[in-house]
Order: structure tokens, then C-alpha cells, then sequence
């Protein structure tokens, strides 16, 4: 079972935003997100956490995309993307 809280998420965005530079905008957010209270300040978590657990849910995203029918990943020549729609090139064999 999984379970994410809006705290986690606050922490590990706040986190995300203070690491890259955007210090008004990180000290914005932990005005706004009411971070003096977040239960998970004292929390030590890698850095670029953000970032990782995005590339993992876009690497599950792949794989179900480019599974075929009997459950076998296909090669797909186009880069996938966060963002951008994916138009499909499968290696023919």
C-alpha cells in the first residue's frame, strides 16, 4: 500500500526549490505551505530526491507504454519524455 501526505510532498518540493536557487520562491512556499510546522524538517533526505522519484515514475510510465501484449518490453527508438507527448518508433526485428 502506498501512502504520500501533502507534508511529504511540501517537504520534498520546498527541498527541491531551495537546492536549485530559488530562494524567494522556496521561502515563499514555506510561508505558504506553513513548512515552520512540517513534522519532516528535521528529516536528512538525499539530495535531488525530487528529481529521482520523478525519473523512477517515468521509467514505470516506459515500461507500461512499450509492453506489448504478452507482456514483452518492445525497443523504442524515440527518447521519452516528462513532458512531451510520445509518438511511438519500435525496432523491427
Amino acid at each position: 500500500m502506498l501512502k504520500i501526505t501533502a507534508e511529504e510532498v511540501n517537504f520534498i518540493i520546498y527541498q527541491f526549490l531551495h537546492e536549485s536557487g530559488f530562494n524567494h520562491t522556496s521561502f515563499v512556499f514555506a510561508q505558504e505551505a506553513n513548512m515552520h510546522e512540517n513534522k519532516y524538517n528535521s528529516y536528512k533526505v538525499p539530495s535531488g530526491l525530487l528529481i529521482l522519484f520523478l525519473e523512477k515514475a517515468l521509467t514505470l510510465v516506459h515500461m507500461e507504454t512499450h509492453l506489448d501484449d504478452s507482456d514483452e518490453l518492445r525497443i523504442c527508438k524515440v527518447p521519452f519524455s516528462l513532458i512531451e507527448p510520445h509518438n511511438c518508433d519500435v525496432f523491427v526485428e
